[in-house]
Order: structure tokens, then sequence, then C-alpha cells
């Protein structure tokens, strides 16, 4: 179990009494971490497609990886960051969106 998933905190996040295994993997800051590393690959590495990918491993999990990638980049004001949610991928190069 993650360090931050205690009884207390999944009673409290979750629902009351919910098994540990249910959350082990939620609200880790896994794939934020993953997006930060992605935005910054990105910019280390202008014209390269990334092509996203998260730990669960399903396409809507990646899609929301894609839709927090994309909000992070919006707040941070960054531009030609642009995305592409058919082959879940980004890239940084300038270009009109």
């Amino acid at each position: 179990m993650h360090p931050l998933h205690t009884q207390e905190w999944i009673d409290n996040a979750v629902a009351p009494g919910t098994p540990a295994h249910v959350v082990m993997r939620r609200r880790t800051g896994q794939t934020t971490a993953n997006m930060l590393f992605v935005l910054s690959h990105v910019i280390k590495h202008p014209g390269e497609v990334y092509r996203i990918n998260d730990h669960y491993g399903t396409r809507e999990a990646i899609l929301n990886a894609l839709e927090m990638l994309r909000d992070m980049v919006e707040k941070l004001g960054l531009e030609h960051i642009h995305f592409n949610r058919t082959n879940c991928s980004v890239v940084f190069e300038n270009r009109t969106r």
C-alpha cells in the first residue's frame, strides 16, 4: 500500500470500510509526476513526438493523463505544446494550433 494510504485516509477520502487494495494505486501522485516528466521531456526535445502512457494502462486513463497535462500547460501559460488525442501524444514545436 502507498504510504499515503492509511485506513484512516481511505475512510475519510474514499468511503468508510473500503478495502485498501481497492484504492492502493489511487491518489498517489504517480500520474502527476509522470505528466511533469513528459512536460519536461517535450520541452527539452522540441519536435519529438512523445506518446503518453499511464500506470493504469487503459485508454481512458491515458486520455485522462493527457487532459491533466493539457491543464498543466494551460495553467503555466506555455505555448507551442500540441496534443493529439487520436494517438495520445504531445509535441513541442513552433506551429499554429
